[in-house]
């Protein structure tokens, strides 16, 4: 679309605003690093038998011992074989709950699973260990797996920031992230599928789940009381999610509490469906019925509000970054920062067309960023279509028909009188933004685009400074 379209449409959205005069911590792959687990390991100690409180089970006849109760106080333990000659095969859940400086532990070739419920007392532990010879269980980075890599048992409670869960797992067991305080993020793979009782119970500092795409089960209060999760979207494969999966707390009108003030997005038309609607969400909190596609490198986010894309899981967005260099030139005006996205969505490979507008979102745009100085341009050819969005919205990004590439442009220049977005063109959309700022709907504007903005000098922004930038736009001054 050529410039002086682009001008003469927001020209006649501006004139008849106004003749209304209405004023307008990196994602880790383990607990620990191989040093820091060498170092661990190496001063690690063998406890006593004295230290450690058994039940020995059968009382008649006993084959192996439970510990009921660790009682030294050392930070970095190994735990024995035997005790009394018995083989020490599992641990009751309070057996470390007086572990407060425990930062290292090591199971022995004899020892059961367990899950992070053993270990809520340990708000230090950073590295779970397994002795190499156990046929049940094993540690992968201070994290605790069955032999096979197919099921994460326990998470170390004292570990904190983004853990990604390494790809073949299929189940997040019962209780695996007990009440992990510090933990920020979970990236799942997509071979996840379940997703156990109380697996995230109690991460009050969790505020990001990246769901995988096959996850068919989320069982009973497995994200419960996970203070910090904000929003979560619900894949198209669930067929199960238990009683209080996300519950919060009751409060004293005895009423459930979520924590979903950004929303919970799930596929319309599929279970997921269904069980949002039963939570009965009060009306501060939102929930989206828009299904959501998040490229996580990037932040490029294509939202369906018209709920027209296929409900299948084969859904895929992907994006491609792309030399800003080859686009500059045809841009209208002077950006200081320039990003170029290729956007493609498919449906079991296959190009997905579109017969809705579906939103795009563009977050990760960098500190330099400014939003309220940020223009969206879709590219095709020589030819480039500016998308018009509101100075105060709350995002930048676009509602669109179609995909393709996407140049995302920002200025910081505010040197020209009237040029409010700094990009060197005097233009309708200037005039738009100052009328904004006149009916202070703008939160993000900078010192310098208010000045710009009162373009007669009057030291306040009003609906005269709007109109006479609109005939600064069209030539007429």
């Amino acid at each position: 679309m050529k410039r002086n379209k682009l001008v003469a449409a927001a020209l006649s959205i501006i004139v008849c605003a106004l003749c209304l005069s209405t004023p307008l911590e990196g994602v880790a792959v383990g607990a620990a690093g191989t040093e820091a687990a060498q170092a661990l390991s190496d001063s690690a100690v063998m406890v006593p038998e004295s230290e450690l409180q058994c039940e020995f089970i059968p009382a008649a006849s006993p084959t192996r011992a439970v510990l009921i109760k660790y009682t030294g106080n050392a930070t970095r333990i190994i735990l024995p074989e035997t005790v009394n000659g018995y083989p020490l095969t599992s641990y009751s859940v309070a057996a470390f709950d007086n572990a407060t400086d425990l930062e290292y532990i090591k199971l022995s070739a004899v020892s059961g699973s367990v899950n992070a419920k053993h270990f809520k007392g340990t708000s230090s532990l950073k590295y779970i260990d397994v002795d190499s010879n156990n046929p049940t269980i094993t540690s992968v980075d201070g994290v605790l797996y069955n032999k096979a890599m197919t099921t994460l048992y326990a998470y170390p409670n004292g570990v904190g920031g983004a853990y990604e869960i390494p790809e073949g797992v299929v189940t997040i067991g019962q209780s695996a992230f007990y009440q992990c305080p510090y933990i920020t993020e979970i990236v799942m793979p997509d071979t996840i599928e379940a997703v156990y009782r109380e697996a995230f119970a109690y991460c009050l500092s969790l505020e990001r789940v990246r769901m995988s795409i096959n996850l068919m089960t989320i069982d009973d209060f497995a994200f419960a009381y996970c203070d910090s999760l904000r929003s979560i979207d619900l894949p198209y494969s669930l067929s199960y999610i238990g009683m209080d999966a996300f519950l919060g707390y009751i409060s004293s009108a005895n009423h459930k509490v979520y924590h979903f003030t950004e929303g919970i997005s799930y596929v319309p038309g599929t279970y997921s469906e269904e069980y949002v609607k039963k939570m009965h969400l009060p009306n501060e909190v939102k929930h989206y019925a828009d299904r959501k596609f998040i490229d996580e490198e990037t932040g490029v986010t294509v939202i369906d509000p018209a709920k027209r894309l296929p409900n299948t899981g084969k859904l895929k967005l992907t994006v491609n970054v792309l030399p800003a260099e080859d686009y500059i030139s045809i841009l209208p005006g002077r950006f200081t920062s320039v990003l170029c996205y290729e956007i493609i969505l498919t449906n079991d490979g296959i190009p997905v067309t579109l017969t809705d507008s579906v939103i795009i979102r563009f977050e990760k745009l960098g500190d330099d960023n400014v939003p309220s100085a940020t223009r969206i341009f879709r590219v095709d050819g020589e030819e480039i279509q500016e998308y018009t969005r509101t100075p105060h919205a709350p995002f930048v990004g676009a509602s669109t028909k179609s995909l393709g590439t996407y140049v995302v442009a920002t200025s910081n220049d505010f040197s020209t009188k009237g040029d409010i977005n700094g990009d060197k063109v005097i233009s309708s959309y200037d005039a738009m933004f100052a009328l904004y700022l006149a009916a202070d709907l703008v939160e993000n504007a900078t010192t310098e685009q208010v000045k710009a903005a009162d373009y007669n000098n009057d030291n306040k922004i009003t609906t005269d400074d709007a109109l006479l930038i609109l005939r600064k736009a069209a030539d007429i001054i």
